[in-house]
């Protein structure tokens, strides 16, 4: 039995996002259309990952950030093809050269899939060394924490 006024841990707004629920929610806050020119794609997957590599950064410092990544990357690579070409090894960041010459090679689903995927590793890695909650803070700090909970902003 529910009292009035909690929320039921079945209800969505209690949820917390899978990791690629919450990598396509930070794709789309960028990509705002359905499909953009191959450069104006990449452009929106470099700020997107530009985002979520500066706050991991700052949060874990160069050699983490890396460690994460290079296990996210990993955990992406047989799903799809277009990771390798987006990795710099010992790097936390993509170049967006590297996104654009993805897009041309693999297509934009396919990148789009990739950046996705290799977003919601490293939210599915941090998450189980710090827990889902403190994962999206560190990711997504300037969301409001409705939004991270899949609730509706005041």
């Amino acid at each position: 039995m529910v009292s009035a006024g909690a929320v039921d841990s079945n209800d969505d707004r209690s949820r917390l996002p899978t990791g690629l629920e919450f990598a396509r929610d930070l794709v789309r806050r960028e990509v705002h259309e359905p499909a953009p020119p191959p450069r104006q794609l990449a452009d929106a997957l470099h700020r997107t990952c530009e985002l979520v590599f500066t706050n991991v950064r700052a949060t874990m410092g160069d050699d983490g950030c890396a460690a994460l990544f290079g296990r996210a990357f990993s955990a992406a690579h047989d799903q799809h093809a277009a990771i390798d070409s987006l990795r710099v090894a010992g790097d936390c960041e993509i170049p967006r050269e590297r996104l654009l010459a993805a897009i041309e090679t693999h297509g934009a689903a396919a990148t789009t899939s990739a950046v996705e995927a290799l977003l919601a590793g490293l939210v599915d890695i941090l998450a189980r060394l710090i827990g889902t909650d403190m994962t999206l803070r560190i990711l997504d700090p300037d969301a409001p924490s409705s939004e991270r909970l899949g609730g509706e902003s005041p």
